[in-house]
């Protein structure tokens, strides 16, 4: 910290209130009037605009509500400890969130709101060590801040803004970079099967028998401990990923369970798809012999007609018409009828090499940026963090 600056504790340069929540009995506290933020509102970033929840003039002013000023500093202050934002206009805030208002002439709201985001693992290790953390307003009164004058605050948040707000360009970027990475699989995978039609190639239902054999899995009694220990690899629908190369599972069953229930081994190769859930469609390819539960429709393709990474890739196109088919709202069910009368286009098997290895290309080109879009990530964030500290550190 510079020489000539002072250090002050937050209580001595803020007022800090805790937020609170009218009588939810009384519904004229509610409306469309006034902004009552709680912790999620704080991520749209440096400044608060809107909040998911409203008080009417009633509830603003009647209620006991704790109101405060433009240019509060907004943090989140029970379970994610630390997010931040800036009160763009009179307000209120649930009893989730502690509102730091700037003693005036003493403190600038955009310095205060920089300096607290390089305090977060100061108010995480002051919380309660709950199940849920907590720091409560006579906790963050006591931090210390460096303070120089309000006119070195002001010179410092300029200087922040720029530096800060290239960061958040090259971010933005990244972003986008990620988004025009994101398409390219599913790009070239519409224009070979478009163009699959062109070349005249022959279809066939998924149910047909002379392409593969469809079957779904199960799940053992669970009433039965002895089903539930052993070595063989039992993916339930939940688990299943995108992915060319499925090795484990969560749970395990035994020899015993696939001899006496419904429990059935798919052989190494098999293409699984799921029926069911929040990850019905998603679909991969047996590294190993496995089981699975019912909701998982399990594809064991005749090889001389069917290459499973082609079928693989197939279905990875497919999966959002597939899903237009199934019932059930948030929670979409699909079943083998269904499954079976999806047709697929059929190149010789020469040409569904050649389709699968220019496809693997372009998934482990995609798999190589994804990573280098990571490292940005960090690489960004971290500058971006010390870029924070030395702002307030010694020249």
């Amino acid at each position: 910290m510079k020489n000539n600056w002072q250090r002050k504790k937050l209580g001595e340069v803020c007022e800090i209130i805790t937020g609170n929540t009218p009588k939810t009995s009384i519904i004229d506290y509610y409306g469309n009037s006034y902004l009552w933020a709680g912790p999620s509102d704080l991520d749209q970033g440096k400044y608060i605009l809107e909040t998911k929840k409203k008080l009417s003039n009633k509830g603003f002013y009647e209620s006991g509500i704790r109101r405060i000023s433009s240019g509060s500093v907004l943090m989140s202050c029970i379970g994610n400890i630390g997010k931040l934002s800036i009160a763009k206009k009179e307000m209120a805030t649930n009893q989730q969130i502690n509102s730091f208002v700037p003693i005036k002439n003493l403190v600038d709201s955009e310095y205060l709101y920089y300096i607290l985001q390089t305090k977060i693992k100061d108010f995480e290790s002051k919380s309660s060590k709950t199940t849920v953390p907590i720091i409560n307003k006579s906790k963050c009164s006591e931090i210390e801040i460096p303070l120089p004058s309000l006119e070195e605050q002001k010179r410092i948040v300029k200087r922040l803004e720029r530096v800060l707000g290239e960061i958040q360009n090259a971010k933005r970027i990244n972003e986008e970079a990620l988004s025009d990475i994101n398409q390219l699989l599913p790009a070239e995978l519409s224009k070979i099967f478009a163009g699959g039609k062109e070349k005249g190639w022959e279809e066939k239902e998924l149910g047909n028998s002379s392409i593969l054999k469809m079957t779904s899995g199960g799940t053992p009694k669970r009433s039965m401990e002895s089903y539930y220990k052993g070595d063989i690899v039992w993916l339930k629908s939940g688990e299943l990923k995108d992915s060319v190369n499925i090795l484990d599972s969560k749970e395990k069953i035994s020899k015993e369970a696939v001899q006496k229930s419904s429990a059935k081994i798919f052989s190494k190769g098999a293409v699984l798809f799921a029926m069911y859930g929040a990850t019905a469609g998603k679909t991969g390819i047996l590294g190993i012999d496995a089981s699975t539960n019912q909701a998982i429709a399990g594809m064991t393709v005749n090889k001389e007609k069917l290459n499973n990474k082609y079928l693989y890739y197939f279905l990875l196109k497919k999966r959002n018409d597939i899903l237009l088919k199934a019932w059930g709202g948030a929670q979409p069910n699909l079943s083998q009828t269904i499954l079976k009368k999806i047709k697929i286009p059929l190149p010789s098997l020469s040409e569904q090499k050649e389709i699968v290895d220019r496809l693997d290309a372009i998934s482990e080109k995609a798999k190589k940026l994804r990573e280098l879009h990571i490292q940005n990530t960090h690489s960004l964030t971290s500058l971006e963090q010390s870029v924070l500290s030395q702002a307030f550190q010694e020249e």
